[in-house]
């Protein structure tokens, strides 16, 4: 509906407890969970959807930048603005060149650093993707 090429949403919950059954562990949060504010229970995937809803609040997907070689970049819109999540399915950090308009610009990691990226005429921002999804956006007058 949102005209994205692809989403994965698995389990909400853990389905079971056993170590040796991998599909017992793809939930975000932990099997057996009954109090949904106790901290304990929420894993690392659970935070990282958080904290990107969060950050990505009243963007809508726009258009795939790229979607080759393992590594993929969006652009999202909310009105006038702008914002580009990209990422690589490598377990390695892969080197990524994003076309960005002149001027400064924020990135965040999912659960990781923020810094300030700055766009020369003529010249691609040159990124590090990692697993986690990189957020990149203007930064506002």
């Amino acid at each position: 509906s949102l005209r994205m090429p692809f989403s994965i949403w698995y389990n909400w919950q853990e389905q079971g407890d056993d170590n040796s059954e991998s599909e017992h562990k793809y939930g975000l949060i932990r099997y057996g969970s009954v109090d949904k504010d106790d901290e304990a229970i929420k894993k690392p995937a659970f935070e990282a959807i958080k904290e990107f809803n969060t950050l990505m609040s009243g963007y809508r997907f726009d258009k795939v930048i790229s979607n080759h070689d393992g590594k993929f970049c969006f652009r999202f819109t909310n009105g006038k603005k702008i914002a580009y999540v990209a990422w690589t399915s490598g377990k390695e950090p892969a080197p990524y060149q994003l076309a960005l308009t002149v001027g400064k610009w924020q990135s965040k990691q999912i659960l990781g650093d923020s810094g300030e990226i700055t766009a020369e005429n003529g010249n691609p921002a040159s990124l590090q993707l990692g697993p986690m999804p990189l957020i990149v956006w203007p930064v506002l007058k």
